[in-house]
């Protein structure tokens, strides 16, 4: 995935990114020296890996800021807004704009196994407990 993932930022100019991310992709992402300018990188948590040390060097060489989002305490503090963003989200998603990275997949009667994977930290994408 890491890979993939320096190839798609290294052909493309981003003005923002906000993600999740592990240790290696942040870091990419902000500080890949051939990837392009970029205007800022949102990190709103780590999915996996070490916490990340960006080289700040290539944040100037880039052009490039990075800002931490305490997203977890604002969603709580309001839910109306987040509930919103969820309902647009999907609609990105339904029409194939957005298409998120399912790492595993459990049926729901595993899903002690799926928050065992994300609590090891060994998720890589979306875990995804089936309904149906």
């Amino acid at each position: 995935m890491q890979t993939r993932f320096n190839s798609e930022l290294s052909r493309r100019s981003l003005l923002g990114a906000g993600m999740a991310l592990g240790g290696l992709t942040l870091a990419g992402c902000a500080s890949t020296a051939s990837g392009p300018s970029i205007g800022r990188v949102v990190v709103v948590g780590f999915t996996g890996g070490s916490i990340p040390e960006v080289k700040v060097n290539r944040l100037l060489l880039k052009n490039t800021s990075v800002v931490g989002a305490g997203w977890g305490e604002w969603a709580l503090s309001n839910p109306g807004y987040v509930a919103e963003t969820g309902a647009e989200i999907a609609e990105l998603v339904d029409g194939g704009f957005v298409r998120p990275i399912v790492g595993a997949r459990f049926p729901m009667d595993q899903a002690a196994e799926a928050l065992k994977l994300i609590d090891g930290r060994g998720a890589t994408g979306k875990v995804v407990l089936e309904t149906g």
